[in-house]
């Protein structure tokens, strides 16, 4: 199996290979060298604390692996995935598990996922009549953008 660790784009990718040195299946590339979307879609599972990317992902069928322990622990989250079935590792050793688990057979993990991404999926896209899926899942991530990073209110506004 293959790490493919995607920075966002504020982050260092050196950061990460310094930290992934040790890791001979790890990668690290360059801001722009793949495309994000094209990566999520091949990828056997994406594993995020809180981010538009696991949105992104579900919509790309890709199963999502949410992590809340040390710093993050106890942090609010965008998305609460774990409530349409999806995994959710609270420590370390529950985050070895599910990888190994899905390193293990990953056609079969991910296509295990297949029934908890629809319903996270018909989650976000609830109350959007038939035909703004699209609509409502860039609404969806706009939203969480907004939530993680809250915009400072313009002056004159009402």
């Amino acid at each position: 199996a293959t790490l493919i660790v995607k920075t966002h784009p504020a982050e260092s990718p050196a950061w990460y290979r310094a930290r992934c040195s040790d890791l001979p299946s790890a990668v690290v590339p360059d801001h722009g060298a793949v495309d994000l979307h094209e990566l999520l879609a091949a990828a056997d599972a994406t594993l995020t604390f809180s981010s538009t990317t696991n949105l992104e992902s579900l919509i790309l069928a890709t199963p999502v692996i949410s992590y809340t322990f040390g710093t993050l622990a106890g942090q609010d989250r965008a998305a609460y995935l774990e409530e349409s079935g999806l995994p959710l590792a609270a420590s370390p050793a529950e985050l070895a598990s599910i990888l190994h688990a899905a390193t293990d057979d990953p056609h079969a993990w991910r296509a295990s996922w297949a029934p908890a991404i629809d319903r996270a999926l018909r989650t976000f896209l609830a109350g959007y009549p038939a035909g703004d899926a699209a609509r409502r899942a860039a609404d969806a991530i706009d939203s969480t953008t907004a939530a993680a990073h809250p915009r400072p209110a313009m002056a004159g506004a009402a």
